[in-house]
């Protein structure tokens, strides 16, 4: 999905597709490591600015790609996440949230065809996420069920992406 979309905006020499692929049946925590050493791996063989690297998956690829966001807001600028919730998050124990300069912002997408329990536990994680500061924008369509392929979400997310790359561009210095 978000190769066509990059195609139908006429985006699609600006941007590194990287994919990866659980290391177990669904994904998990086990697959942070192997996504550390991915975008290493890319940093270190193409020219990425580290706050322009975005995330995108449906269930539990939304999932992973939402946690290893909030948990790696040094590596990642943004998720996207379709169809599933996510519940690791940093506690702010330590130090306090900050969505203006640091923390990721995230972009839900829910098919309301979807699994029940699905449209509950997106919708839980949208309280949640909300509630402790970081930037969300939620969007449910009545026409998509459980999959990805959607082209007015997928543009409208990556349109979003594009708008967040834009916006944290450093002032060049004088």
């Amino acid at each position: 999905p978000v190769r066509e979309s990059l195609r139908r905006q006429g985006l699609s020499d600006h941007y590194i597709l990287l994919a990866g692929h659980s290391q177990a049946l669904k994904m998990s925590l086990a697959d942070h490591e192997p996504i550390r050493k991915l975008t290493e791996w890319a940093m270190r063989n193409y020219p990425i600015n580290p706050r322009r690297i975005y995330m995108y998956g449906k269930g539990e690829g939304g999932k992973v790609s939402a946690e290893y966001a909030a948990l790696h807001p040094n590596l990642i600028a943004a998720a996207i996440s379709y169809s599933w919730g996510w519940w690791v998050m940093p506690s702010e124990l330590t130090a306090p949230l900050d969505p203006l300069k640091s923390a990721p912002e995230f972009y839900m997408v829910l098919g309301m065809r979807d699994l029940a329990t699905h449209i509950t536990t997106v919708r839980d994680t949208y309280g949640r996420v909300s509630a402790k500061g970081y930037h969300v924008i939620y969007r449910e369509f009545d026409e998509l069920g459980a999959r990805t392929y959607h082209p007015p979400s997928n543009d409208d997310s990556l349109a979003w992406a594009i708008r967040l790359r834009n916006k944290n561009i450093a002032p060049s210095p004088a």
